[in-house]
Order: structure tokens, then sequence, then C-alpha cells
């Protein structure tokens, strides 16, 4: 219950930096001129929180868990 509030919280900071960089980097004291640092912050962020997320109690390692989904995505052939 606690991981999954904690990963909620990683993944909105995440999102409020895509789409308010400018508040986000007052409230942060990182330099406004900064934009493109902040999108990689907000993106990495809101990775952070989906990885940190509980996934179904299967009994496998958050690791395991990202290992899984990316055979999801991976190219065929």
């Amino acid at each position: 219950m606690l991981a999954g509030l904690i990963a909620i919280g990683i993944i909105l900071i995440g999102i409020r930096l895509l789409l308010q960089p400018v508040a986000s980097a007052a409230g942060y004291g990182v330099p406004v001129s900064m934009n493109a640092y902040l999108t990689v912050k907000g993106v990495r962020d809101i990775t952070a929180g989906l990885v940190v997320a509980p996934g179904p109690r299967d009994g496998k390692p958050a690791h395991a868990r990202l290992a899984d989904s990316r055979q999801c995505v991976r190219p065929a052939g």
C-alpha cells in the first residue's frame, strides 16, 4: 500500500515537470532556462514511479517484472 502511494507521488511529480516546467523549476530552485533538463527529469520520474509501483502479487521482484515487460515490446523477428 505504501509503495503504491510513493509510486503515485513520484509519477505525479514527473507529470508536473512535463506539464508545468516553469512552476516546477521555481519549486526546485533550478534556472528556468533548463527546460531540457526538466523534461528528462520528468520522464525519469515517471519511469521510476512505474518501476517502483507494486505489480501483481506473483512473488516477482520489481526488476523481474520490468524484464518481463521489455519482452512484451521487443520487435518480432
